[in-house]
């Protein structure tokens, strides 16, 4: 029997935005159990300095020009200020759904990502293994937090409009994308490494639940 046309069915909403509810869950625990690791720890762990001196010690002059350059362009601010646009440019072609949750997620990840620095307070690589150090606490990587949220977030509100060969041409080239922010932040000596997988599990959670925002607005 069909359901009459606009009639909410859950079972449906439920099913598709399944993998999705489970992807948040893991992600919050990895991110929770990193947070009060390293907040344990005084804010470095014995496995975090060996990466960090490795990524220090094998990097080459061309290896951190380049870093430097790509941390640059994919500062939380670059991205944000990308974000509002494609948001505005979704919004004048009608998908207001998509540019608000596109916006919203990227808008609640660096709010998320700024309170769990502040809370967390761990202390960045010094030099000479951080090329440019801040002041600003280290957990979890801005940049990579945003460019990963942007990248989930993107490829999701796509992805019905995209065929077979488009979907695995756009998810290789966010696997791409996300795996350089993360390693640059490591080549330049700006993040300790369970500061990257922190922000790649908030950035699956924020993805996660923008997903199952879109599902039921659809339904």
């Amino acid at each position: 029997m069909r359901n009459p046309p606009g009639e909410y069915v859950p079972q449906a909403v439920s099913k598709s935005a399944r993998p999705f509810v489970l992807t948040a869950v893991i992600g919050a625990v990895v991110f929770l159990v990193l947070a009060v690791i390293v907040r344990a720890n005084g804010g470095v762990t014995s496995f975090d300095t060996s990466v960090a001196i490795w990524f220090g010690d094998t990097r080459t002059g061309v290896m951190e020009s380049l870093g430097t350059l790509i941390a640059s362009l994919t500062t939380p601010f670059v991205l944000v200020a990308a974000t509002l646009i494609a948001a505005v440019v979704l919004w004048s072609r009608r998908r207001r759904s998509d540019a608000v949750i596109l916006a919203g997620s990227v808008f609640v990840a660096y709010l998320l990502g700024s309170i769990a620095k502040r809370l967390v307070d761990r202390p960045r690589p010094i030099a000479p293994i951080n090329l440019s150090p801040e002041s600003e606490p280290a957990f979890p990587s801005g940049h990579v937090l945003v460019v990963t949220t942007i990248a989930f977030v993107a490829l999701g509100l796509a992805w019905a409009y995209l065929d077979r060969t488009a979907r695995l041409v756009w998810t290789s080239v966010a696997v791409v994308v996300v795996v350089v922010v993360s390693l640059d932040r490591l080549v330049v000596g700006a993040h300790w490494l369970s500061d990257v997988l922190g922000a790649l599990a908030l950035a699956c959670v924020i993805g996660s639940c923008a997903m199952i925002v879109k599902a039921r607005i659809r339904a």
